[in-house]
Formats: structure tokens, sequence, C-alpha cells
């Protein structure tokens, strides 16, 4: 009986006390903290191509001196070779539109969506548009020697 009353005491007592933990996080999430409010926005001070090499900043993307045929030849080896497979090529007027997919893994019938490459004919240079980042290094690789 004395163990009931201990804890219905105790009950009682955490009740009525206030709930401190469920404040805002010492002002963190309303900019109240010690960082904060110190008359800077939070683009101020940084360098604004900060995620760049600032030898690549405002070229655009790389042009290859290849012909068209060998890159596009290298554009479906490299895509293979990340497992994806080539479904068709278009010819459209300075463009050659790839269309692509990720290969089956033998889970399900499904097939992935179409995804579109587009590499285009400048004068006597070929530029990649629109394609994945890893498979853009691996064409960089290919196509600079």
């Amino acid at each position: 009986m004395l163990n009931r009353l201990a804890v219905l005491g105790l009950a009682a007592m955490l009740a009525a006390a206030p709930a401190v933990a469920q404040g805002g996080g010492q002002g963190q999430d309303r900019g109240q903290g010690q960082d904060r409010g110190q008359g800077q926005d939070r683009g101020q001070g940084q360098d604004r191509g900060q995620g760049q090499d600032r030898g690549q900043q405002g070229r655009g993307p790389k042009r290859y001196r290849v012909a068209p045929d060998r890159a596009l030849g290298v554009t479906r080896e490299v895509l293979g070779r990340h497992g994806y497979e080539v479904v068709r090529t278009e010819n459209r007027g300075q463009d050659i539109v790839v269309w692509y997919r990720q290969r089956s893994r033998g889970r399900g019938r499904n097939r992935a969506p179409l995804v579109r490459m587009v590499i285009r004919r400048d004068a006597d240079r070929v530029v990649f548009l629109e394609a994945p980042n890893p498979i853009l290094l691996d064409l960089d690789v290919r196509l600079r020697f």
C-alpha cells in the first residue's frame, strides 16, 4: 500500500511540474541563437562559386574535338559499362539525341523510363548536354585521348 501511494505521489508531482524540455531548442529554429542576429544574411561573406573550381566558372559545357560518329560510339560504350542500354538515336539538325534506359536486373517485368542525352555538333567540336555526371566523367576520360 505504501508503494502505491509513493508512485501516485511521484506521478502527481511530475504532472504538475512544467515541461521544460518542450521548448524551441534555445532559439536555433527561430534565428535567436548566438550565431544569428549579427547583421549578416546567410549568403553574405561567402564566395558565390564556392562549390565550383575557379578555373571552370562561366565556361559552360566542355567541347571535344572529335567526329560525331566517334562521340556516339564512345557514348554507347560508356552507357553500357554503367548498366544502361541505348534504345534509339535520332538526328535532329545539329543534335544527336540518344535515348537510353537502365538495364533490367532480372527483377520483375517493368522497364525503367527512357532518359535522353543530347550530343550537339558545333563546327568541328562536340558538346554533351543533359548527361549525368558519372557518365560525363567517363566520356571525358575516353574522349580526351
